[in-house]
């Protein structure tokens, strides 16, 4: 069948139902009824018999907006130092200089106190002196190696023993080095616990050395409101 005689009676039924409901007066219920549909009663015609655009839909509408809402928390907090540290001694003797003024702010790597290290001392010279002497007589036993009147495993020997001396010298100067006590950063200096010639052992403690500036404030924060905190978020206390 051809598709042409498909479409004029459906077009010629439209514009008769048309003209119909323009010269009696049809509700767009009666016309949606006939047809099955309220569509095609709404729909008009121009003088070509062409569709008409329909009128744009009138619709309400909110704008949704990002807002940012203060969460306030309150309470009571405590104000601690950023860094505390006891100060301890990390060798035994006497302490023979004590550098410790009481409530006194002090900086990095000042001595605080210092202990007896004349022992230390002594052995560090006598370790010296046969670096010294280990060095000498290498060098001569390569020049005797040059002249191939020793071994290379008597060079050797010699290298082997000036190592181990400088490793001594290098061990002693560790132990010197314990027997003095300082700062490990600028701070205020507490109570002192010990006095110039009194005798101390390892890990004793001296006193306390606190950096005040600057301080952190310790609070708790409920759990409902602590998804809320991100990190740099302003704090405000008073004391």
């Amino acid at each position: 069948m051809n598709p042409m005689h498909l479409r004029r009676p459906l077009v010629i039924s439209l514009q008769a139902t048309l003209l119909s409901c323009a010269l009696f007066g049809c509700s767009s219920e009666k016309s949606a009824g006939a047809h099955g549909s309220g569509k095609e009663s709404k729909e008009v015609k121009d003088d070509k018999g062409g569709k008409k655009p329909d009128r744009p839909a009138i619709v309400d509408g909110m704008i949704a907006k990002v807002t940012s809402t203060a969460v306030e928390v309150s309470g009571a907090g405590t104000l601690l130092a950023m860094d505390e540290v006891d100060l301890k001694t990390e060798a035994s003797g006497r302490i023979r200089q004590l550098n410790f003024p009481e409530g006194r702010a002090v900086s990095e790597g000042t001595v605080i106190a210092k202990i007896d290290d004349a022992v230390l001392q002594a052995q560090k010279a006598k370790i010296q002196a046969q670096v010294q002497r280990y060095a000498t007589s290498l060098e001569r036993k390569r020049q005797e190696l040059a002249l191939k009147a020793v071994s290379q495993q008597d060079v050797d020997l010699v290298v082997a023993d000036h190592e181990a001396a400088k490793a001594d010298l290098r061990l002693v100067d560790a132990q010197i080095r314990n027997t003095e006590v300082r700062a490990p950063f600028a701070g205020r200096l507490g109570l002192r616990n010990v006095s110039v010639g009194q005798v101390v052992t390892i890990g004793q403690t001296l006193a306390r050395l606190t950096r005040s500036r600057p301080l952190r404030v310790e609070l708790s924060v409920p759990e409902a409101k602590a998804g809320a905190l991100r990190l740099g978020t302003p704090v405000s206390f008073k004391v």
